[in-house]
């Protein structure tokens, strides 16, 4: 008879109570003749600030017309249920300061309507909201937060100063986000992972960066960064891929990344830096296989020490103020004197000189890179015959 007469319930707050045990038995649904439906005309339901154990159950998903839904200060625990995914008007969900643990489910991402979505201080591992259209602030939950993936949404505002904890690995690349990065980035000693890639972010790399030494990927490319690249970034001896492009950044390649044993992937074109380009990059870069300073203001002549770096696959110097010729050792490039028909690992080779004042005639020594994909001299001085063994 109770779950009768409920049946036209809209709005239910018993939160801030001293309620105990599981989530109450009647809200599962009501008896029908073939079927046990929840509540359905239920829009609010609000029971924080109490008690309660157990794990969420799954029929919460079958609150159809549920709007707000609000469980915080608890002591639930378990995973989240994949069913809240159903809840497609919900705008609220509030599960803050519980016991809830593993990953938060993808099916979230599916509900369009959400405005306000709060898990922290949880046991949460993994929060990804990635390539959907959330907006708003940058949500931080709390907690042992080990993977947070905002990517892909329309979120807008700063990075928090709170961001700090036991990540890693953080992902709010291509959003809105503006402003500059927060020190506190730096309070996460164990991230592997850093992408704030293609916002709207200006100002300078913090110093702190450095302090993440367990960094394999950086990615601040598409902002608006400035001012120099700092030297601390040489710090991070784990670092594997460095991608810096399309940004602001001016001055010269700082020394220390010399210390950058483990590069796999330099990236910084684009920028506003100059100079001569560094001997130092044709030693101890022996993992390195992509260096593009494509679109900045080098200049002096190509080191011919370059032809070192025994893995590279990609040279991308494209427009920049370089002059001189194209030094004969560019032939012995390694990687690129390998046919492809012979190395499984090239699946590209690529050398760009084009836009820069380069002159003198076309050493025949380049004919020596037999897996050449891509050979672009375009805008420059070059003069001479071209050697007739181009590789093809």
């Amino acid at each position: 008879m109770l779950y009768w007469k409920l049946c036209n319930l809209v709005y239910l707050d018993i939160g801030r109570n001293n309620l105990i045990g599981t989530l109450p038995e009647f809200l599962e649904g009501t008896e029908s003749f073939l079927s046990r439906r929840p509540l359905p005309s239920l829009q609010e339901l609000v029971l924080s600030n109490n008690h309660l154990v157990g794990k969420l159950p799954e029929w919460l998903g079958q609150l159809e017309n549920l709007v707000r839904l609000e469980l915080s200060n608890n002591s639930l625990y378990g995973p989240i249920p994949e069913s809240l995914g159903l809840l497609q008007n919900v705008s609220h969900l509030w599960l803050r300061t519980n016991e809830l643990n593993g990953t938060l489910p993808e099916s979230l991402g599916q509900l369009s309507k959400l405005l306000f979505l709060d898990v922290s201080s949880n046991h949460l591992a993994v929060v990804s909201f990635s390539s959907n259209l959330f907006h708003g602030s940058i949500p931080i939950p709390n907690g042992s937060i080990e993977l947070l993936d905002l990517s892909k949404n329309k979120f807008s505002g700063n990075i928090p100063n709170n961001i700090s904890g036991s990540l890693l690995f953080l992902s709010i690349s291509d959003n809105h986000i503006s402003g500059e990065i927060p020190a506190s980035i730096g309070n996460n000693p164990n991230l592997e992972v850093l992408d704030l890639s293609n916002n709207s972010l200006t100002g300078i790399i913090p110093l702190s960066i450095a302090n993440c030494s367990f960094l394999k990927l950086l990615d601040l490319s598409k902002n608006n960064l400035s001012g120099n690249i700092p030297a601390s970034l040489g710090q991070l001896s784990m670092l594997q891929t460095l991608h810096l492009s399309h940004n602001k950044f001016s001055g010269e390649l700082p020394s220390s990344f010399q210390n950058l044993s483990s590069l796999e992937t330099l990236d910084l074109g684009s920028n506003r830096l100059s100079g001569r380009i560094p001997p130092w990059i044709g030693y101890g870069f022996g993992s390195l296989r992509i260096l593009s300073l494509r679109s900045n203001a080098f200049s002096g002549e190509l080191p011919a020490v370059l032809s070192s770096i025994s893995s590279l696959q990609v040279l991308d110097l494209a427009d920049n103020q370089l002059n001189g010729r194209i030094p004969p050792s560019f032939g012995d490039f390694k990687a690129m004197s390998q046919s492809l028909m012979f190395s499984k690992c090239l699946s590209l080779v690529a050398l760009d000189v084009s836009e820069n004042n380069l002159s003198g005639d076309l050493p025949g020594e380049l004919t020596r890179l037999l897996g050449l994909v891509s050979l672009n001299l375009s805008r420059n001085h070059i003069r001479g015959h071209i050697p007739e063994s181009i590789p093809t």
